[in-house]
């Protein structure tokens, strides 16, 4: 097999492989969602404490965006993965446009 039949090659792995990844990037979001909407409820402010900066410090409200803020990683994760597949089949793209 040739360097350019490889090339090419790739180009029909990338297909596969982005459609892998955007699954990934739409599950990560999916299941972000999923929990957000279940553990960021209202706050119950008979049960809280105002900090010196007038800020609502409820600790199970803060490890719960600590856990969201895990989940928006892997989506970033996730996309940056889609990002990288899509920019290296943009450049088998262009290659095979310059004719080299």
């Amino acid at each position: 097999m040739t360097e350019t039949e490889k090339y090419l090659y790739r180009y029909y792995q990338l297909e596969r492989l982005k459609a892998l990844a955007k699954d990934e990037l739409m599950s990560a979001v999916a299941e972000y969602d999923e929990k957000a909407e279940a553990l960021l409820k209202p706050l119950n402010l008979s049960n809280t404490k105002v900090d010196k900066t007038n800020r609502i410090n409820d600790p199970v409200q803060n490890a719960v965006v600590e856990m969201l803020d895990i989940y928006l990683k892997g989506i970033e994760k996730a996309k940056a993965s889609h990002k990288q597949l899509i920019d290296e089949q943009d450049a088998i793209e262009r290659t095979c446009e310059r004719g080299g």
